[in-house]
């Protein structure tokens, strides 16, 4: 009995961090179902077809995209260099999302802690670049929660990594201190 009691308790630790990064994953699941990739997005037009190119790179924390926006008549509409730092808590994304009431998809960057996230809004004329605040509420809720689960803060996770091995470090001396003050007082 005294051996399942002490088993229960070295699990129980093991079991939440299961339950989490389970949510987690399912969650981060269920969330990109929401989001397009960059990569080969097209939009038509009456007489235009514009198309997406985006190449990503990741040089150790830095993040870059190189996107691209040309017609079909091979004329460069949007060139840029989009970087997101993943230290110290940062992050970010460049997808393509349902930002407004139109039926085409937009390209959003969103950046971890930054006032400066947009989003291209492509029409067949011209690439409007708008303040992601500007964007549905909707919208901005699916990049918050993207950022939650993919991108989530890291003095959190290593508060609860902390707790957890102070746990098993403090477990054993608490429970044999436990048992000699029994063994004291049956005395």
């Amino acid at each position: 009995m005294n051996s399942r009691f002490h088993l229960t308790f070295l699990c129980i630790p093991l079991v939440l961090w299961g339950i989490w990064f389970g949510m987690n994953t399912v969650g981060q699941a269920r969330i990109n179902s929401y989001f397009k990739k960059v990569d080969g997005m097209i939009w038509n037009f009456d007489k235009t077809t514009i198309t997406a190119e985006s190449n990503h790179l990741r040089k150790g924390e830095i993040e870059q995209f190189t996107i691209r926006i040309i017609n079909n008549k091979n004329h460069v509409m949007y060139d840029d260099t989009i970087l997101i730092d993943w230290d110290m808590g940062g992050g970010g994304f460049l997808k393509g999302m349902q930002t407004d009431d139109d039926p085409e998809f937009e390209i959003v960057c969103v950046k971890k802690g930054s006032d400066r996230n947009f989003y291209l809004d492509i029409s067949s004329t011209e690439i409007g670049i708008k303040d992601f605040k500007a964007a549905s509420p909707g919208a901005r809720s699916l990049a918050e929660k993207w950022l939650a689960y993919h991108a989530p803060n890291p003095f959190s996770l290593g508060f609860w990594l902390i707790i957890t091995i102070l746990y098993y470090v403090l477990y054993y001396p608490v429970s044999l201190i436990f048992k000699i003050f029994k063994k004291f007082i049956k005395k």
